[in-house]
């Protein structure tokens, strides 16, 4: 089958990126760096607590830029906005992948975004980044890796701070006799989860000792945490104490469900695109509601694992106005999209 009748938006072996223009190229990035600093935490300020994580002087587990932060983030952006992209050029090196390989690893490439705002913008000044843990371990008498540090920060007042970034994406599986807990929050196959995850930043990655020369200092142990949250189709979106209660969310659904969707333009949007709200690019194919099951339907028999698809809902403006995952045929009810990205 060619590519053509498979899912619009996927590259089947090809980066379309990398056929965007240099000033295309810039507009994408600082969509992301936008969303990255701008869209609410995932978090409640307070969720280290829950796992017992507490910083000195009350302060939060979780960072939340305060309302005069915001306001120097935002004019730090369109001061970025306003340039042409060849000013910039030593930053898409940062954030673009090799010509020709595939798009960096979500995960990284929100790494690499946060770490442009800590290096360039306003608030912070960076002072270690990918900070390697290293023990002497016995009895071979060698140094190994026993784990990382995100980012090591200091604030304009002096403050230092170990960050750790966490850019999550689950799905809601209701419970069915009590409240919403973090571990309804699923990851693919049921192996993963919001509980999970959180018992590791905040019980394990945030615990670490510093090394040297952060050692001697009273240091911040926070969360940076963005993403989505997504639930059941046609539900409301419950209470659950982790959780900031503006965070990002969609809802989820089954094939058999897309008849249920809002007539209007979708475009499928491979890993790359899943961090700001969607607009259309240069070659994009819209889908219309009509074409969904037969265009899911070949796109899943022609992966070898098939998962679960995003889909963005556009306006009349060709701009994000709704976002769904799509959790493909014969998938168990305990499983759910790729969190991790």
């Amino acid at each position: 089958m060619s590519d053509a009748a498979l899912l619009p938006g996927f590259a089947y072996g090809e980066a379309r990126f990398h056929s965007l223009s240099a000033t295309q190229q810039w507009r994408f990035h600082l969509a992301q760096l936008r969303w990255l600093l701008q869209a609410p935490s995932l978090l409640s300020p307070d969720a280290g607590r829950v796992y017992g994580l507490e910083n000195t002087a009350q302060a939060a587990s979780v960072w939340h830029p305060s309302a005069a932060e915001r306001i120097v983030i935002e004019a730090w952006l369109d001061t970025l906005a306003a340039q042409e992209p060849e000013e910039f050029r030593h930053l898409m090196v940062l954030l673009n992948a090799p010509e020709g390989a595939a798009p960096l690893r979500l995960g990284r490439y929100a790494e690499r975004l946060l770490s442009l705002f800590l290096n360039a913008g306003p608030l912070f000044s960076l002072c270690a980044e990918g900070l390697a843990l290293r023990a002497l371990e016995h009895p071979e008498q060698v140094f190994r890796t026993v784990g990382e540090l995100d980012f090591i920060v200091r604030d304009r007042l002096g403050v230092l701070a170990h960050w750790e970034l966490a850019v999550k994406f689950f799905c809601y599986q209701p419970p069915q006799t009590r409240a919403a807990l973090a571990e309804d929050f699923v990851g693919p196959d049921g192996a993963d989860s919001l509980e999970r995850k959180l018992s590791k930043v905040f019980g394990e990655q945030l615990r670490r000792a510093l090394p040297a020369p952060f050692d001697a200092a009273t240091v911040l142990r926070q969360a940076y945490s963005a993403g989505y949250l997504f639930y059941p189709l046609n539900t409301q979106s419950p209470a659950c104490m982790v959780l900031n209660p503006a965070h990002a969310r969609g809802h989820w659904l089954r094939p058999a469900q897309l008849a249920q969707l809002p007539e209007a333009n979708y475009l499928a949007l491979p890993r790359w695109r899943w961090l700001a709200p969607a607009y259309v690019m240069p070659a994009d194919q819209l889908l219309t509601k009509s074409d969904l099951a037969a265009r899911l339907s070949a796109h899943w028999r022609a992966q070898s694992q098939p998962s679960a698809v995003m889909l963005a809902q556009l306006n009349g403006a060709g701009e994000e106005c709704a976002r769904f995952f799509v959790r493909r045929p014969g998938e168990q009810a305990n499983s759910s999209v790729p969190s991790d990205v």
